[in-house]
């Protein structure tokens, strides 16, 4: 409770505000994420659902995600692949944090090469682990536009 506590009262402190997709082929699990997630930030985070890839690809299309949240298999095949070239193609920038039903570190190492900023088990997901991957993700993006220009 004291955790989710912080988390909290950072979100309000810092004014954090956000928008986010949630690819997810699973109704229950969508749910799962976004319900807990809702509650967490509130109306500081827009949180739309893709349940498929071509939804997917339509979202961003039209709009801009801070954040994507994505399954790393959806329909029974691993889609982690085509979904982050597509997301590369049009949020460049965009923090990608995959979940996965069947993670290894194989596959974390796989997803990591290509371009996830965080990979995380659905076993281990709850409103702490979300809420803070979520955070640190737009710490990060955050760091790298204030970051200084080397000198050359």
């Amino acid at each position: 409770m004291a955790k989710l506590s912080a988390l909290r009262k950072r979100i309000q402190e810092d004014d954090i505000r956000f928008s986010l997709l949630i690819v997810e082929d699973d109704l229950v699990d969508a749910r799962f994420i976004e319900t807990p997630l809702g509650k967490l930030f509130g109306t500081r985070a827009k949180i739309d659902v893709a349940p498929d890839l071509a939804q997917m690809t339509a979202r961003i299309g039209k709009n801009k995600y801070d954040v994507v949240l994505l399954d790393d298999r959806m329909n029974g095949q691993a889609s982690a692949e085509s979904a982050m070239r597509s997301i590369r193609t049009r949020l460049a920038k965009a923090p990608v944090i995959v979940v996965s039903r069947f993670f290894s570190r194989q596959r974390s190492t796989e997803l990591s090469k290509l371009g996830a900023h965080a990979v995380c088990a659905k076993d281990d997901l709850d409103s702490i682990t979300l809420g803070q991957m979520i955070l640190d993700a737009l710490d990060d993006v955050r760091r790298i536009k204030t970051r200084p220009l080397s000198k050359s």
